[in-house]
């Protein structure tokens, strides 16, 4: 969706006013030949007062004001398997992963404690659970729980207080102002919890995809991968079998 005057490349015709397009143009997808990004590395939302808050007698947060690899990873794990809570005698904030996975979960959550300044804990379940369709299963899941309203509220500011409903889901506006390494490490995160890489039976490749409810949020992620010259495609429902998913 574009303004008329908003120019797009169409093959014979080069850069033309979106409003001379005609059906059956076909358009030409341009790539940037570099990268580009920002470079501010402050984020954009005010964390001093929250470290400098007391907690009832807990150590002081160390928040991160600045952007980074390891915080972009962090947002994406929260993004995709992740939870923020709030609650009035005291908020949550945590992570998910599947025991394969554990490992590299854990140098996430050591980064959580890093800026918690301690805080945390890890949980192992294996107790059963009952799927939508009345399938039981015992689970094989780690959880890295930290509890502090603190935390919650930086989230919050940074737009990832998951207050939404899943489906309606976007991209938080900080992560679109973010520098490129900390894209990488929300991409990698938000793919390491929703996202699979496997190679198709008989054929050649591998595919990479991205699962969510929300379509609108896959197709901000589009815009991420194109950044890097990536072009992808944005499945449906109707063209999968996993119900009201979506696949990128």
């Amino acid at each position: 969706t574009v303004t008329y005057d908003h120019e797009v490349y169409v093959v014979g015709k080069g850069w033309i006013p979106a409003g001379d397009v005609r059906v059956g143009d076909p358009f030409e997808l341009v790539r940037p030949k570099v990268p580009w990004f920002r470079t501010i590395r402050e984020i954009p939302v005010e964390v001093k007062d929250l470290n400098e808050r007391a907690y009832k007698g807990y150590p002081k947060l160390n928040l991160p004001d600045q952007w980074s690899d390891g915080l972009g990873e962090f947002l994406g794990y929260l993004f995709g398997d992740g939870w923020v809570t709030f609650r009035p005698q005291g908020g949550s904030v945590g992570i998910t992963s599947s025991a394969i996975d554990a490992e590299d979960a854990r140098k996430v959550f050591a980064n959580m404690q890093l800026w918690s300044n301690g805080r945390g804990s890890e949980r192992h379940r294996t107790d059963h659970a009952t799927t939508p369709n009345g399938n039981v299963y015992q689970q094989d899941q780690y959880t890295f729980n930290i509890g502090n309203d603190g935390m919650c509220e930086w989230l919050r500011r940074l737009g990832f207080g998951k207050e939404a409903a899943a489906k309606d889901r976007r991209l938080p506006t900080s992560i679109w102002n973010a520098p490129e390494d900390a894209i990488r490490g929300f991409l990698r995160g938000i793919y390491a919890t929703d996202g699979s890489v496997f190679r198709p039976k008989g054929r050649r490749g591998v595919k990479v995809r991205l699962y969510s409810v929300s379509p609108g949020f896959l197709k901000d992620v589009q815009l991420l991968l194109l950044q890097f010259g990536i072009a992808s495609h944005l499945g449906s429902p109707a063209s999968t079998r996993l119900g009201g998913v979506y696949d990128l």
